[in-house]
């Protein structure tokens, strides 16, 4: 089963046969909400994985739960049903992150939701950047369990939302070394958190530890409201153009990963380059061109996005005659990358 988002990239990124294209265009369905509201902060690919794309995923993870060699994926199972607080539930404990007793005082005030007690700490000084295991921050411990009010005290308070994990807190299907609060409020489903950490120092061209910018992360695999949060990376900064650690822009991206034809618009307005092409091969128009293979049966709102961000790339001097011709002699020979 793929256990981190870099693997999920990788694997649609070999949605074809020539290993060139992520060709899914599931949407996340009733059954990725249902997972969200059990625990939000389930990392994106596992909602992602109760779509169509990734059923063959749901059934490694019921084999895998029957199996005695899955611990982590039983535990992960179990916890879903639960109405405990994550830190309940994957058993995270301040006192095994921080070696600061003011700062433990704080991380359990954030556990109980005691904003009283928080505001106490902070007014006399406790120190809201401190790092412990992992680089686990006071911030990342309010961040759990969609309690905005608990978070936007911290920022506020000048906490720092770009803090990169070391590790990846003992939960390794939850967290990755190098991601952040800013990282990860991008691929939640929680548009007030992502909006709180762009309003309060959050970096709009933060990276993972691979190199891959975050405007990346929020179009592969971001809740709801894509869009929106684009237009607020946008606003903070970011570069629209940025290319991924395999030279794919955000435009392409946005293309062959879920068929987000109305994002590849918003991209367009806000001036993206729809030459940029992955490795001098593989463009927008070239992921259009495996799209349209799939057009007939594309719901109707997603069929008219595509085909005026057709028309629109083709006035913007993309050719689909070029991009099939590319198709068909790469088809030919090994992927061209």
């Amino acid at each position: 089963m793929v256990t981190n988002s870099k693997q999920v990239r990788r694997c649609l990124r070999r949605g074809d046969p020539f290993g060139a294209s992520h060709v899914s265009h599931a949407q996340p369905g009733r059954a990725s909400k249902r997972l969200t509201r059990l625990n939000p902060s389930i990392p994106a690919y596992l909602r992602r994985s109760c779509t169509p794309f990734g059923w063959p995923a749901i059934f490694t993870l019921a084999v895998c739960l029957v199996s005695s060699g899955c611990n982590e994926a039983s535990q992960l199972a179990k916890n879903l049903s639960s109405k405990r607080t994550f830190h309940e539930k994957f058993g995270l404990n301040a006192k095994d992150f921080f070696d600061d007793p003011e700062v433990i005082k704080l991380c359990e005030a954030i556990e109980k939701n005691d904003t009283a007690e928080m505001q106490r700490l902070i007014d006399i000084g406790t120190d809201v950047n401190a790092k412990g295991r992992d680089n686990a921050t006071p911030l990342l411990w309010a961040y759990f369990d969609n309690e905005p009010e608990r978070f936007e005290m911290l920022l506020v308070a000048g906490a720092d939302p770009n803090v990169k994990l070391t590790g990846d807190l003992g939960i390794p299907s939850a967290f990755e070394q190098g991601e952040s609060v800013t990282w990860l409020s991008a691929k939640s489903e929680f548009q007030k958190q992502f909006n709180l950490v762009m309003s309060n120092g959050g970096d709009a061209n933060i990276t993972d530890r691979w190199g891959d910018p975050v405007i990346h992360e929020l179009i592969l695999f971001g809740g709801g409201n894509v869009k929106s949060r684009l237009l607020t990376l946008a606003e903070h900064g970011a570069d629209i153009d940025a290319v991924d650690t395999m030279g794919s822009s955000p435009l392409t991206h946005a293309i062959s990963a879920y068929g987000q034809y109305e994002v590849a618009h918003v991209l367009l307005d806000l001036d993206a380059d729809p030459r940029i092409r992955e490795k001098k091969s593989i463009g927008p128009m070239h992921s259009m061109v495996r799209a349209a293979e799939r057009r007939e049966y594309m719901p109707a709102t997603q069929k008219a996005a595509f085909d005026s961000l057709m028309k629109r790339l083709e006035d913007l001097g993309m050719s689909q005659e070029d991009a099939e011709a590319d198709w068909e002699r790469w088809s030919r020979r090994l992927p061209p990358f």
